[in-house]
């Protein structure tokens, strides 16, 4: 199979794979929301906020120097695992030992138990089979469909079932700790490995990680810290609502781009060494990103009231405009967003750090300034703000790597956003019809209004923008393409049949 037709099929199993974990996420999150209160998420929230700034801070990105080396072999993946479980075990044993003087801290004992589970379910991951990663490298996704669908399922049966019988802070935790443990089973079952302690290579990985470990610690500081100081400085409960808000708030962009997200690394990877190929590659798929996040993420925004009120409950409308704000700002930001997967490719590591910094030092004083002067608003505005001027960095980077100006970059998307823009205006003045309402099936309704009239006018802005464009090569073609494809094939008689 050439490269297109492995993107095409990962893509579909990276579809199903996504489908299905949201079925699961939504049927969770409906049920722990209304089961445990928004002090439980932030709890736990707080616990798994230091946790990330840890493990991120020590990052060995060793999956993406994989995937980017031309030939790994059996001894690399001993010395990936040998890294990987080291370094597990010494931040379990960090976060075991922190656990009380972060009870201290926060002034609650709980944090005790929160922080001695997250380091166990750390140490487990430590156990994690290093050769499925060969599956992402060779555009090869359905174990990750059985993998990852298998951690959804044991996460949401052992979560909700706590919860149903002892609706407390521990059903969220006990399926944090159970979904590693079914994963570590399976990876190891779906593709058999005996893993060996050794080093022998880990120089050799370790030297294309020195820069991306930097910048996944810039990743940690920029996207936790700040939520470390909300939890201290508003409380739990409010960092409960921030983090179901931001949670939700990206679930339609992310999901919506998975499949060209998922395998746009490996697929830049395999093209790293012809520059016109993977300037002409980088062109489409950044096209059909923000043909598909842009609608998606701004067209959440306008039905994150009636969407809450349905799903989630009365007792979560604080977080209508943290999902508003934050849904816009995720979708506005897949205009630079791809240039993270460039530079893993290209190998030019450096440039991420770099970037990552430099938002940082831009993105952690705006956002507790606003925490501290406006509260939780002026913090959710601060994070939307700072990352719409992220956008930037994102997009000299790709000018830099592969020569396209920001000013390329915004035009071959600019169908999009005129479309975009045209769909929210179409949509405003419906947001007002049932404004407010508690019924749930009257938001189901104003829901399902609002996605009508937003589809139709998207894509009809979109395809006349595109008809009075001369019909230039873009996502409008690809789509049409593939639809004509599918009517001819269905059309074609089948040789076999007399």
């Amino acid at each position: 199979m050439n490269i297109r037709e492995k993107l095409l099929t990962g893509a579909a199993w990276i579809v199903a794979t996504r489908i299905v974990r949201n079925i699961l996420a939504v049927i969770g999150m409906l049920v722990l929301a209304r089961l445990l209160r928004p002090s439980d998420f932030g709890l736990v929230a707080l616990g798994t906020t230091i946790t990330t700034i840890i493990w991120m801070f020590t990052s060995v990105p060793i999956t993406e120097a994989l995937v980017q080396h031309p030939a790994p072999e059996q001894a690399h993946f001993h010395t990936a695992f040998t890294i990987t479980l080291i370094r597990s075990m010494g931040l379990a044993l960090i976060l075991a030992a922190s656990a009380w003087p972060l009870s201290i801290i926060y002034r609650d004992p709980r944090v005790i138990n929160v922080m001695l589970a997250l380091a166990i379910s750390i140490a487990l991951l430590g156990f994690g089979n290093p050769r499925s990663i060969m599956m992402t490298k060779k555009l090869i996704f359905w174990q990750q469909f059985m993998l990852q669908t298998s951690n959804s399922l044991t996460t949401l049966i052992v979560s909700v079932g706590i919860a149903v019988f002892y609706p407390t802070y521990w059903a969220l935790l006990a399926g944090i700790i159970a979904g590693p443990v079914v994963n570590n089973a399976l990876s190891y079952t779906v593709l058999p490995f005996r893993p060996r302690l050794s080093l022998a290579h880990a120089r050799e990985l370790m030297s294309f990680s020195v820069w991306l470990s930097l910048a996944e610690m810039t990743i940690a500081l920029t996207g936790r810290l700040d939520q470390a100081l909300l939890g201290a400085i508003l409380g739990k409960t409010t960092l409960g609502y921030f983090v179901m808000g931001d949670s939700v708030a990206g679930i339609p962009t992310r999901e919506a781009i998975a499949p060209i997200n998922d395998t746009i690394f490996p697929a830049f990877a395999m093209m790293h060494q012809e520059p016109a190929r993977l300037k002409a590659a980088y062109m489409k798929a950044q096209r059909m990103m923000v043909a598909i996040s842009l609608p998606t993420g701004l067209g959440f925004a306008m039905i994150a009231d009636p969407f809450v009120r349905a799903v989630l409950g009365a007792k979560w409308t604080p977080i209508i405009f943290i999902i508003q704000a934050l849904a816009v700002a995720g979708a506005l930001q897949t205009f630079g967003s791809m240039a993270h997967a460039l530079g893993l490719a290209t190998g030019r590591t450096s440039l991420l750090f770099r970037r990552y910094a430099l938002f940082f030092f831009i993105q952690f004083p705006v956002s507790l300034s606003g925490m501290w002067l406006f509260g939780l608003s002026g913090y959710v505005y601060a994070r939307a703000g700072t990352g719409i001027i992220n956008i930037v960095f994102g997009m000299a980077i790709v000018r830099k790597l592969i020569g396209v100006s920001l000013a390329e970059q915004f035009m071959q998307n600019s169908r999009a956003l005129v479309s975009a823009i045209f769909m929210v205006v179409v949509l405003a003045p419906l947001t007002a019809l049932f404004a407010g309402q508690t019924d749930v099936l009257i938001n189901v309704f104003h829901i399902g209004i609002l996605v009508i009239f937003g589809v139709i006018s998207y894509i009809g802005c979109s395809v006349l923008l595109w008809h009075f464009s001369s019909r230039p090569n873009g996502p409008e073609t690809e789509v049409l393409g593939a639809i004509s494809k599918l009517v001819s094939s269905r059309k074609s008689p089948d040789p076999t049949v007399i």
